[in-house]
């Protein structure tokens, strides 16, 4: 019998199967990951290939414990430089001194072949922890500037809320319209969204009208809260992005 494995796999004839080789899936191993979630969960990096997309990129995957993919963190940087550039956004940003980010073509061919809800994890010192989720979020490609989108916000999990109030809506400008995330484009220094990414020295997701509330410095990030009465900007030690899927397309033998 012919060996029906590609890409390396390899075949057991007495129960005709393939065992594929580091990175790759499927009945004949034809195909790589299409999100941390399928894969393995060794703590350990991936080639993904996002399902009916071309576009390959390797990305860290979290031990098996976890059941998200990680877009991004901020643990508790100094001295750091957030005015990198818009192929430097585009394509990724490696580890290094608490900051990663995985990329805006990555997050877009993700966010395409499924629905994902992006989940926003703080710690601030001497405080519980905050956590926020995004409904239905995904990022448009880079013709559409690679805008944020989402459904709704929702503080609640599994039928009960699970962190502090303390942490408000960051992306949707608590309210405030001008400062609202959602339909917003990324700006960088070299390709700018009304002076935003140069007046905050940073390339984030920025509102032309009123750029955005959430404040980079070489400390890290800084996020609304609401500890006083009075919406105010704090430090926040941790902050976690991290997409979980809700739905999957199914093709071939793909099934989550």
């Amino acid at each position: 019998m012919m060996d029906p494995c590609e890409n390396g796999g390899t075949f057991f004839s007495g129960n005709r199967t393939c065992h594929c080789a580091h990175g790759f899936v499927g009945d004949y191993c034809q195909r790589r990951y299409r999100d941390c979630l399928e894969s393995p969960q060794a703590n350990t990096h991936y080639y993904l290939q996002p399902l009916g997309s071309d576009h390959v990129f390797e990305w860290h995957c979290e031990p098996a414990a976890v059941n998200y993919t990680l877009v991004a963190p901020f643990i508790q940087t100094y001295n750091l430089n957030f005015t990198l550039s818009w192929q430097q956004f585009k394509q990724g940003i490696a580890r290094f001194a608490g900051f990663y980010f995985m990329g805006l073509e990555n997050l877009h061919q993700l966010t395409k072949q499924g629905v994902y809800d992006l989940f926003v994890y703080l710690f601030k010192t001497g405080r519980p922890y905050g956590s926020l989720s995004y409904r239905n979020f995904k990022v448009d490609s880079e013709s559409e500037g690679y805008a944020l989108r989402w459904d709704h916000l929702d503080k609640e999990f599994n039928g009960y809320f699970t962190g502090s109030d303390d942490f408000l809506d960051g992306f949707g400008g608590v309210g405030d319209a001008a400062k609202n995330l959602n339909g917003a484009r990324f700006g960088t220094f070299d390709n700018d969204i009304a002076g935003c990414a140069r007046a905050k020295n940073a390339g984030w997701w920025y509102n032309p009208v009123g750029c955005n509330m959430i404040t980079f410095d070489p400390n890290g990030l800084y996020w609304p809260t609401n500890l006083t009465g009075v919406v105010q900007l704090d430090y926040i030690n941790i902050t976690m992005m991290v997409m979980k899927p809700v739905h999957w397309y199914k093709e071939d033998d793909l099934v989550l």
